[in-house]
């Protein structure tokens, strides 16, 4: 109404705001010119929107100044202004005056006010943008999974099939390094004979610049090799499964094999994959190497 617009106009109101990333204190006095309404201001030169956490602490240092903290920064307003009305989070959309001001989209880890925390799932309603979860639409929480790592349910990051773990698949597990000089590996594959696998799977994580290498052989049935850059399978001499991303050129990347019981067969690189159907059966029954 036009008596709660008056009412609200004779009020000053402390606001925190983003302008182009950094953090911007103001208090804001509605009754005067709007080119004069801000009457005092602390702008921060910490940049807030680059996917990092960041603390934001304000309080009443004493009775005459106001104290902003933003992680480890200190900014003082001297100022007598007190808090005695309602907090708005977002955009107060019973204030008309205020309506130009763009609603936050962040993720807030937790909020106390004067050391009582405030549980924020109290306020969650219907057909409201305020969700019970922390990430943005194409991200697992705050970071992407990185090294081929996979998003799972948007909650968690999934490093099981590369050489890397921890909370985003950035930690690098122990590796093997191979050169001419180093002698290969044999793996006695743990088959059982008498259990058929509905599933077989092969994957690893690789380094390297080389053109031309065969990586892994698996009985006379097919080999993993690196041809021109490229990683591809070659079943027989005549018949190859490839895949068109590069992996030669010194940075990680994620292979993946798998053979079902179906007759198909997949090479994933990063996970990019191509298909192939086999029109005979494969047998995992011998070593590895």
């Amino acid at each position: 109404s036009s008596s709660n617009n008056s009412i609200h106009r004779n009020n000053q109101y402390l606001i925190l705001k983003l302008v182009n990333g950094q953090l911007h204190l103001i208090i804001l006095q509605p009754s005067l010119p709007k080119n004069d309404n801000e009457v005092y201001k602390i702008q921060s030169n910490i940049t807030l929107n680059n996917n990092q956490w960041h603390h934001i602490s304000l309080y009443r240092a004493s009775n005459y100044h106001l104290e902003l903290q933003i992680d480890s920064n200190e900014y003082y307003l001297s100022t007598s202004l007190y808090f005695l009305n309602k907090i708005y989070i977002g955009r107060p959309i019973e204030i008309d005056f205020l309506n130009h001001l763009l609603t936050i989209k962040a993720c807030f880890a937790s909020l106390t006010i004067n050391r009582h925390s405030i549980n924020l799932r109290e306020y969650i309603k219907p057909n409201t943008q305020l969700r019970n979860d922390c990430f943005f639409d194409s991200q697992c929480p705050l970071q992407q999974c990185r090294n081929t790592g996979i998003c799972q349910d948007r909650i968690q990051c999934n490093c099981q099939h590369t050489s890397f773990q921890g909370r985003f698949c950035t930690n690098f597990k122990l590796g093997y390094s191979f050169d001419n000089y180093t002698p290969g590996l044999v793996f006695n594959q743990p088959y059982n004979k008498e259990k058929q696998f509905l599933l077989y799977r092969i994957s690893f994580g690789i380094i390297t610049k080389m053109n031309i290498a065969e990586i892994i052989r698996i009985n006379d049935q097919l080999s993993i090799e690196i041809y021109y850059g490229f990683i591809r399978i070659k079943l027989n001499e005549n018949d190859y499964l490839d895949n068109n991303r590069l992996i030669n050129d010194g940075y990680y990347h994620l292979i993946q094999i798998t053979y079902d019981i179906t007759g198909y067969l997949s090479l994933n690189v990063d996970n990019k994959a191509v298909i192939k159907q086999l029109n005979y059966k494969l047998a995992f029954d011998k070593p590895l190497v």
